[in-house]
């Protein structure tokens, strides 16, 4: 149902984007990185081909797509950052699978770990030297999905398997971060009062560190009877001194 709903959202914005609306009227605007995946997007989502007007929406977006978005990396992977919110249209006009192929072929012009003549005793310096490129943080703004598309199109191309972690991990760190946080506040979100009970249950909160009843009595998510417990076995454990 989410997937279904950006979709629907992405078709009413390509139908009522500005810029088309520009473009049919012949108001002059400049075609970017940022806003050329909607462009081609719309284009298509509007049948805007040669077949009913000379130099259309399609055929312009496509050139800009190929002379200029494409030919860099950073361009390449902002117009597949775009696309990320233009699906399945941008898989239908191959816009996705273009970035990829673009981005996978430029970073590894550009990788040290992408050297295909290189010999063996070069590759052990390499793999124990976890350096990460230059366009390894740029990769991050990419949806999990996508990353692992341009990883794969990356070995396909000659990428060494030893040059994979330095990149996953600042993945992982950049885009990854929140990802804990989001679920941990899911998890306490979903579960109820009565499924809490049930888990405080199985606790024994005599074998509790000094720590964890400290922590357990300020916790406002735990049962009120836990707390007493917890409370009360900490009074006895400071009574009678024990440990």
């Amino acid at each position: 149902m989410l997937l279904l709903s950006r979709s629907q959202t992405s078709l009413e914005a390509l139908k009522h984007s500005e810029l088309t609306t520009k473009f049919c009227y012949g108001i002059n605007f400049d075609m970017s990185t940022e806003n050329i995946a909607m462009l081609r997007c719309a284009s298509e989502y509007l049948e805007m081909t040669e077949e009913h007007s000379v130099e259309n929406l399609v055929s312009r977006s496509e050139a800009y797509l190929n002379e200029v978005a494409l030919k860099s990396l950073s361009s390449a992977i902002t117009v597949l950052h775009k696309s990320e919110e233009l699906l399945p249209i941008a898989e239908r006009v191959k816009l996705v699978s273009r970035c990829i192929d673009a981005i996978a072929y430029m970073t590894c012009q550009e990788s040290q770990f992408c050297s295909p003549t290189s010999n063996n005793s070069n590759s052990e310096v390499v793999s124990k030297q976890p350096v990460v490129d230059w366009w390894a943080e740029d990769l991050t703004v990419l949806r999990i999905d996508s990353f692992q598309r341009v990883l794969i199109e990356m070995m396909a191309r000659g990428f060494k398997q030893y040059g994979l972690g330095p990149v996953l991990m600042l993945y992982a760190q950049k885009s990854l971060r929140g990802l804990v946080s989001f679920l941990q506040t899911q998890v306490t979100i979903i579960m109820s009062d009565v499924e809490r009970k049930k888990v405080c249950s199985l606790m024994d909160c005599q074998k509790l560190s000094r720590e964890a009843c400290a922590h357990a009595a300020q916790n406002d998510r735990l049962p009120v009877q836990t707390i007493v417990q917890v409370l009360y076995y900490e009074q006895q454990r400071l009574t009678f001194g024990t440990v």
